[in-house]
């Protein structure tokens, strides 16, 4: 049985953060990994704590979880 990525937005995921500016946290499970699709950073540089969360569409079984973090450069593709 293939896995399905519950996080996914297309799949139902919400994802919610500590704080947002121009960078929203839907960008955070919008299926993209580039910058050009979008990523989330908090408003606050430099104060903690942030989270952010992703609510999913009911009750899921998670076997995998996979944190894509930033690149070393934001405009690397």
């Amino acid at each position: 049985m293939p896995s399905i990525n519950v996080a996914l937005q297309a799949n139902g995921g919400v994802a919610t953060a500590s704080s947002q500016g121009a960078y929203l946290a839907p960008n955070a499970n919008n299926g993209s990994r580039t910058p050009a699709g979008g990523y989330w950073r908090d408003t606050y540089y430099g104060a903690w704590p942030d989270w952010l969360q992703v609510t999913f569409n009911g009750q899921q079984t998670i076997g995998e979880i996979d944190v894509i973090l930033a690149q070393s450069s934001l405009t690397s593709t």
